[in-house]
């Protein structure tokens, strides 16, 4: 019993191991993909491979933490956004926006 349970384990521990790797193999797929010598135009070809639902998503899509980290990584920390700044700034006035979109 206790040899049937120990393999039983092992098994589970294989296939998770497995899973694992799948889903680091998926996130490095979708997350931000910041080359060393980034140009701008890898920056505007990673920013709309993001970003391309922009009016159609809803206004959670600009709290995920890899669309924060992109912003973070590529823009710099006090650019003016209307009257304020930072990419904190930004990401809530692109969901006002998709939220008035929305509405329309």
């Amino acid at each position: 019993k206790l040899r049937t349970q120990a393999q039983n384990l092992k098994t589970e521990v294989r296939v998770l191991r497995e899973q694992v790797q799948k889903l680091e193999f998926q996130l490095q797929m979708i997350s931000p993909r910041i080359i060393e010598n980034t140009t701008p135009w890898n920056v505007v070809a990673e920013y709309f491979r993001l970003f391309r639902f922009v009016l159609t998503a809803s206004a959670c899509v600009y709290e995920t933490r890899m669309h924060r980290d992109f912003l973070r990584n590529t823009m710099a920390p006090g650019v003016i956004i209307d009257d304020d700044q930072g990419v904190k700034t930004m990401l809530e006035r692109w969901s006002a926006r998709v939220d008035f979109a929305a509405e329309l």
